[in-house]
């Protein structure tokens, strides 16, 4: 199941409707409180606000996972770190040629689950062909590319002028085909293209352009550090996310880092923000969230095991995510809870391919009604 030109919501309408369905069903379980939060995916603004007594329960199966047949028991913290370039307009030179220099067709994906998988930032790809052209004298028009906060960035494009557009669209041809040797595998579909512009709009002043490029093409994007504890599991990384022009004068990057360790993510975070302090932009760190350290002898998480075993003849893999959860702000504000997320097969999720795999949707549901209707 796929959605047209948009994502599918699977992430997590399809938790929600699991919710709602449990409650309708006349299975026989006992008391059922259903939560659900807004904002998930832009800062946990629901999770946050949570407040004592807002639920009784004292066991929490959160509904927000993507892999059937994993059962998970923690997951990362994070924060997002923006930072604003304010910048005076200025003239474009006489004799320059105006170009769009874009960079699209990337997977994209999720920036806790997908930023060990070698996916193309064109983000950073375009910033970093940028960063070695400004001895060639450019002046910056517009630089807008990647969406979500939690993204991985799938287009970006870039307007400039220049006395030498001929030299500059060779060297982006030749510095394409590079990067598309490097993805050839795991990017088949990244393209690089370069057309004469016709915006009417004023550059970029000189001294601001290059210190957003020289910042871009300076901040680290990807995996910082995997778990010495877990093997393939992410503990650190960071995703350099989206770059706007939201308003007239005003550039916005905006960056998020995770980790599982709570002095890795504040130096990661530091780090990021002061690179573009260092280039003169204004910086905000926000939503920062904790994580869910695992708790192998969890109640809930037995019973689920055992479950799993009845209805599948297997065993399940139980493990922590890279991904946020807002099971380490739940567990935060409520700390006796018993927590475990699991959900259906998800994939492409926060991009317009996200897809649902229904053969796992039927046993994601068979599992949540045993595990309730069954639960001591």
């Amino acid at each position: 199941m796929i959605a047209k030109n948009t994502t599918l919501g699977a992430d997590d309408g399809i938790g929600i409707a699991a919710c709602l369905a449990l409650m309708e069903s006349d299975v026989p379980a006992g008391r059922i409180e259903s939560l659900f939060t807004i904002s998930e995916e832009t800062g946990m603004d629901g999770a946050n606000a949570l407040q004592e007594g807002f639920f009784t329960g004292k066991t929490l199966i959160n509904l927000d996972s993507e892999d059937e047949g994993q059962l998970f028991i923690g997951c990362a913290g994070g924060e997002h770190t923006d930072a604003y370039f304010s910048f005076k307009p200025e003239r474009v030179h006489l004799g320059s040629k105006k170009l769009e220099l874009k960079v699209d067709g990337g997977i994209g994906g999720h920036s806790g689950d997908d930023i060990n998988k070698h996916r193309a930032n064109t983000v950073k790809i375009l910033a970093d062909f940028l960063a070695a052209e400004l001895t060639a004298g450019f002046q910056l028009i517009s630089f807008v590319g990647g969406g979500k906060s939690n993204a991985i960035a799938r287009e970006c494009k870039a307007v400039i002028a220049t006395p030498d557009s001929i030299g500059i669209a060779g060297r982006f041809g030749a510095y394409a085909n590079k990067v598309k040797e490097e993805y050839a595998k795991t990017e088949p579909g990244l393209n690089f293209s370069v057309a004469e512009s016709k915006s009417r709009s004023k550059a970029v002043d000189s001294k601001t352009a290059i210190a957003l490029i020289s910042a871009l093409a300076s901040c680290p994007h990807g995996v910082e550090r995997m778990s010495p504890d877990i093997e393939g599991l992410v503990q650190t990384s960071t995703n350099l996310a989206a770059v706007s022009m939201p308003e007239k004068g005003i550039i916005k990057v905006a960056t998020s880092q995770r980790s599982s360790v709570v002095a890795e993510l504040d130096a990661l975070v530091e780090k990021v923000a002061g690179i573009f302090k260092a280039a003169g932009a204004r910086v905000e760190c926000y939503s920062k969230y904790p994580g869910w350290n695992p708790n192998l002898k969890s109640h809930i998480l037995q019973q689920s095991v055992k479950s799993y075993r009845k209805l599948f003849s297997q065993e399940p893999l139980v493990l922590a995510i890279h991904a946020g959860l807002e099971c380490g702000l739940f567990l935060e504000k409520f700390p006796d809870l018993d927590m475990i997320s699991f959900g259906p097969t998800l994939r492409g999720v926060h991009a317009p391919g996200e897809k649902l795999e229904l053969a796992s949707m039927d046993k994601f549901v068979k599992l949540l009604d045993d595990i309730v209707c069954n639960f001591k």
